[in-house]
């Protein structure tokens, strides 16, 4: 005699779980469900159980997918990438693979997480689980705000500066500067096979402080040693600091700024982007800045340093 069973290995996807807590809710019971989805009462019984979990999964635009939930062996450090990434992304951010990489590291080593390292296996499975996808981006629209640029210009622009000299005027951004960085191309012979090799990522942030009309001007330098080897026992041309991974940071801005302040002998408004380094807390008050921040989305537009200057600065730099 034989006896069939129905299968217990049959695993529902989150999208199947989904699907069987709305048909739950509009009045079918926990047995019909169980033969519709082959499945036993008591797993039918277990997903409305969890209904919370697998609908917040939805919401979270996570894998629905996927079959399970269980935790990685890295789930802290996991669940820290995703909160940073759809903060990031919430803002228009730009966000690459290395990136995502590093900030997972450095997560793993402020929770105290030994043996973690954040591969291109980790981030191809978090990028499943989170159901992350590579998008080319197109267009200009969420590059850049154009109206929002131009009614900033027309209406807001003239009042901020309005009784103040081209000299008091600054803005300040910073750029990379990825100084072991090989060009993507190359001269070869017809015929030859051309390799490419591992690019560098090894960079400095280069901050750029000056006014409008060009009388005042300051390069700061961001690298990741505290003191750089190749500078010990020399005098610096201009100021460094040492960040581990070579970012503009709050402190290092603000301190920026405040030895800025003390130098100046008149009142100025600084102009810069809306990036989270560059916000000030309340208490920290400078005798002679004023800070604008530039709208979200048009500092390729509007910003001057954007409008070429770097750009010229670090191309002479490249051909020094």
């Amino acid at each position: 005699m034989v006896f069939t069973t129905m299968s217990s290995k049959h695993t529902l996807t989150v999208k199947e779980k989904l699907r069987l807590i709305e048909s739950f809710k509009t009045g079918c019971s926990r047995k019909d469900l169980a033969d519709k989805y082959k499945v036993n009462i008591s797993t039918v019984s277990r997903i409305l159980k969890n209904q919370g979990k697998f609908e917040a999964s939805r919401t979270g635009q996570e894998n629905i997918m996927r079959k399970r939930f269980k935790p990685g062996h890295y789930d802290m450090v996991n669940k820290a990438v995703t909160t940073w990434f759809k903060d990031l992304r919430s803002k228009n951010a730009v966000i690459t693979g290395p990136m995502i990489c590093e900030r997972a590291n450095q997560f793993a080593i402020s929770m105290k997480i030994d043996n973690f390292e954040a591969n291109d296996g980790w981030l191809q499975r978090w990028k499943k689980n989170q159901n992350i996808t590579f998008r080319k981006i197109c267009g200009e629209k969420a590059a850049a705000d154009y109206g929002a640029a131009g009614v900033w210009t027309k209406s807001t622009l003239p009042n901020l500066i309005k009784n103040l000299s081209p000299d008091q005027v600054y803005n300040a951004d910073e750029a990379g500067l990825f100084y072991k960085a090989l060009p993507t191309g190359t001269y070869a012979s017809k015929g030859e096979s051309v390799f490419g090799g591992k690019i560098s990522k090894l960079r400095l942030t280069l901050l750029f402080l000056c006014n409008s009309d060009g009388s005042d001007k300051h390069v700061y330098v961001i690298g990741k040693a505290n003191n750089p080897h190749c500078c010990r026992g020399k005098t610096m041309p201009i100021k460094y600091y040492g960040q581990p991974n070579a970012w503009m940071t709050t402190s290092i801005w603000i301190e920026i700024l405040n030895n800025f302040d003390k130098i100046l002998k008149k009142n100025i408004v600084l102009f810069v982007d809306n990036a989270s380094c560059h916000k000030i807390p309340n208490e920290v008050i400078f005798k002679h800045i004023k800070i604008h921040y530039l709208p979200p989305n048009t500092t390729s537009l509007i910003q001057p340093l954007d409008q070429g200057i770097i750009k010229t600065l670090k191309c002479n730099t490249a051909h020094a």
